[in-house]
């Protein structure tokens, strides 16, 4: 499996953490030059669509959350082209104790889940039992935390993931938590085998409060759209109860 590593071509800090810890451990990997958002030049970051932006967080969008969600948009390309599943992890992680057995198992299951999480999940996170193996779960998310710091993805969930994003309408994880949007489940592996280095570096992607000035008649939209995403994740959530059924049925006749 190819593993990616989005990195800003220019950040050679964030670049030398995560590739002493990918050689130490004897993974092959390529550096994906990132879209900076903030430069405003690749064609991609014209795809930005502000009032549906506006209505489903809330907020503009912050330079670097366009070049993140174009970054992983090429990736989801390369995906496709290779015609094979891949890796993809963000320059800012540390990798667990577990990362080469949690990979390895991970890796095996791609192409069946389509699109498995590797980093740690917040509280906010729901999911449902797929399956079980060697000391690790595997579990379709009901509700998926934020962030996109390590994934592996198949081409058919990276086509879904491109077909859907004609604008980009979101941060480029919330997209994804947005399973209405691509109609693919998702699924992670626990425990995770990777988490986000906070105390070494900062984010390039700005800071994501949402505290712009807005008006009572646009307060009402913005709700309005919060509660229309949530009925269309849970129908969502519905649709895919056939597909985790079939899931765990051939968990448990390899088992």
């Amino acid at each position: 499996m190819q593993v990616l590593v989005i990195s800003l071509a220019q950040d050679s800090a964030r670049r030398e953490n995560i590739s002493s810890q990918l050689q130490q451990l004897g993974v092959s990997f390529e550096f994906f030059d990132a879209v900076d958002g903030r430069l405003g030049e690749h064609p991609l970051l014209a795809r930005y669509h502000k009032r549906e932006f506006l209505l489903n967080y809330g907020r503009d969008a912050q330079p670097g959350e366009l070049g993140c969600y174009a970054s992983h948009f090429l990736i989801w390309q390369r995906c496709v082209e290779l015609n094979q599943p891949i890796a993809v992890l963000e320059d800012d992680i540390a990798l667990y104790d577990n990362f080469i057995k949690g990979f390895e198992l991970a890796k095996s299951l791609t192409n069946e889940l389509g699109f498995i999480r590797l980093e740690e999940p917040d509280r906010s996170s729901k999911w449902q039992l797929a399956g079980a193996n060697q000391g690790f779960e595997f579990r379709k998310f009901i509700k998926m935390a934020q962030r996109t710091s390590g994934y592996m993805i198949s081409p058919a969930v990276a086509k879904a993931f491109i077909d859907a994003s004609e604008r980009f309408e979101f941060p480029v994880d919330v997209f994804i938590r947005n399973f209405h949007k691509h109609q693919m489940p998702l699924f992670d592996i626990s425990p995770p085998i990777l988490g986000q280095n906070r105390d070494e570096f900062d984010s390039h992607i700005g800071s994501r409060k949402r505290g712009q000035s807005k008006g009572i008649g646009l307060r009402l939209q913005i709700l309005l759209r919060k509660l229309a995403n949530m009925v269309g994740i849970g129908l969502t959530n519905l649709k895919h109860l056939s597909q985790l059924k079939r899931i765990r049925a051939n968990w448990k006749q390899a088992s």
